[in-house]
C-alpha cells in the first residue's frame, strides 16, 4: 500500500476541515475534495444540476456547492463550522456528489466491519441504525461510518470515525459527548478509533423495531426497493443493475424490541448470524 494521508468515503480532505481529528488514514493515491466553508453570497438557494456543478441547498441555511472540475466542496452556511463539524455532517452530501461522479455507488447507510467484511446498517429514519451501531462500536466491533456508504465494485470506504447518537440513546449507552444542535439536530458524538480505510462488501443488515428479536434473511424485492431509494443524494437514479448487483449480497433483516433491556441480546444474535455465515 502507498504512504498514507487523512481522510473519508474513499478522498484525501484537504482544506478547510483538514485539521478534523475525526479522518482516517487514506492511501495518497485516491483523489482529493478541497472542502471551503463561507458565508452566505444570496438569500435563497435552489437545487443546480449542470454539467460538473452541483448545488444542494441545506436544511439550515445555505447549500453544499460541488466543482467537479476543482475538485472543490464549498459550504455557505450562515453559522461557524469546527473542523469536526466539517467532516461530520456536513462533508457527507460533499462526499456522495464526488463519489457519484466517480461512478461510485452511494447509499443513506451506516458501516460496520464484522468478520473482515463491510456490512451496510440500512434503516429508515428512526429506526436505531445508529444506536444499533453504538452498541456494537462498544462491543469493540470497528464502525466503518456513521450514515454514508461509498462502494466501489466490491470495496467499501470508511467514512468519519465517529457516531452521532441521540440524547435517549447516549442516556442508556453512558457513552458520547454533548454538541448540541448541529445540522438541525441536537446530537450527542461517540468519537472512534481508526477504520481500515476499505474492506470489501459483506452485505446488508435492515433495522427495525418489533415485539421478538429477530434475524432473517432479507427478500431480494425489499432489498432492491431499499437501494433503488436509498441513495443519499439523488443525483442520479441508481442503474439498475447495480441495484441487482448489489442485492446478491447477503442481507438480514434485524428486527428486535425497544427494550434496553434486550439491546445485548439482539445484537449478539446479529453478529453471531454473520459470523457464522462468513465461516
Amino acid at each position: 500500500m502507498s504512504s498514507t494521508a487523512r481522510g473519508a468515503y474513499g478522498f484525501q480532505i484537504v482544506g478547510d476541515s483538514v485539521d478534523s481529528a475525526l479522518y482516517n488514514p487514506v492511501p495518497q493515491d485516491r483523489p482529493t475534495i478541497r472542502i471551503i466553508r463561507r458565508d452566505l453570497t444570496r438569500e435563497h438557494y435552489e437545487v443546480v444540476n449542470e454539467d460538473g456543478l452541483i448545488e444542494i441547498p441545506l436544511i439550515g441555511g445555505g447549500a453544499a456547492i460541488m466543482e467537479r472540475d476543482t475538485g472543490v466542496g464549498i459550504l455557505e452556511v450562515p453559522n461557524d463550522l469546527t473542523a469536526d463539524e466539517l467532516a461530520h455532517p456536513y462533508l457527507a452530501p460533499i462526499a456522495s456528489v464526488f463519489a457519484d461522479w466517480l461512478d461510485h455507488t452511494v447509499l443513506h447507510a451506516g458501516i460496520v466491519h464484522i468478520a473482515g467484511k463491510a456490512w451496510g446498517v440500512v434503516g429508515a429514519r428512526e429506526a436505531g441504525k445508529s444506536t444499533l451501531m453504538a452498541g456494537l462500536a462498544i462491543k469493540g466491533l470497528p464502525i466503518g461510518a456513521d450514515d454514508l456508504m461509498v462502494i466501489d465494485d466490491a470495496a467499501v470506504f470508511s467514512g468519519p470515525r465517529t457516531l452521532d447518537l441521540r440524547p435517549g440513546a447516549a442516556e442508556y449507552l453512558k457513552e458520547g459527548r454533548g454538541l448540541g444542535v448541529v445540522g438541525m439536530r441536537e446530537r450527542w458524538r461517540l468519537d472512534l478509533p481508526d477504520a481500515e480505510p476499505s474492506l470489501p462488501l459483506g452485505g446488508f443488515i435492515f433495522p427495525s423495531w418489533g415485539d421478538t428479536i429477530s434475524v432473517t434473511e432479507c427478500p431480494l424485492t425489499d432489498r432492491l426497493d431499499t437501494f433503488v431509494n436509498g441513495r443519499s443524494v439523488q443525483v442520479d437514479p441508481m442503474d439498475p443493475h447495480e441495484a441487482m448487483r448489489l442485492a446478491r449480497y447477503p442481507a438480514y433483516n434485524f428486527v428486535r424490541p425497544q427494550d434496553w433491556d434486550l439491546f445485548d441480546e439482539g445484537t449478539d444474535a446479529l453478529v453471531e448470524m454473520i459470523e457464522a455465515a462468513a465461516t
